[in-house]
């Protein structure tokens, strides 16, 4: 038999139940397992190290990742803003420009380019040192800093 309690000061009453054995097993099953939930040390320190394992194997691939998303990131942007000037030159039946200047690291977007002297009104910089460590650009075999499209997108 067991006695149970509810309610609180005089209000409170007894409740006697009569539990037959195998119940009885399966409370007191039910009482010890409260006492063991939780984790142990041994545990914790196992789960610790395995995050940290996992974080000394991940770390370095994802460093060394990170320069090539930088890179592919700028080579994307700078496809889509060349293909914005030339949209922009058709729509708008005039000429544009984009200027790379090495020494700044960036790039500039004109509308209504004429010369490199008279180089109309800059839309937009783009500065590739933004992008972090390792991203920039060269000549190459250019000869020019500008590239122009005309109305005709050429």
């Amino acid at each position: 038999m067991l006695l149970f309690r509810y309610g609180q000061g005089r209000m409170a009453q007894n409740l006697y139940v009569i539990i037959g054995k195998s119940c009885m097993n399966h409370w007191q099953e039910i009482k010890s397992m409260r006492k063991n939930s939780g984790f142990t040390l041994l545990e914790l320190i196992i789960a610790i190290v395995v995050i940290v394992v996992l974080a000394a194997v991940s770390v370095p691939i994802f460093l060394s990742w990170l320069p090539e998303y930088r890179l592919r990131s700028a080579a994307d942007d700078l496809y889509a803003h060349l293909q914005h000037v030339k949209m922009q030159a058709i729509r708008n039946n005039n000429n544009w420009a984009v200027q790379f200047v090495e020494s700044s690291n960036s790039y500039t977007l004109y509308s209504d380019y004429v010369s490199p002297s008279d180089t109309g009104t800059a839309v937009r910089t783009i500065n590739l040192s933004d992008r972090g460590s390792g991203v920039g650009y060269g000549r190459g075999n250019a000869t020019s800093s500008i590239g122009t499209y005309d109305a005709d997108g050429i």
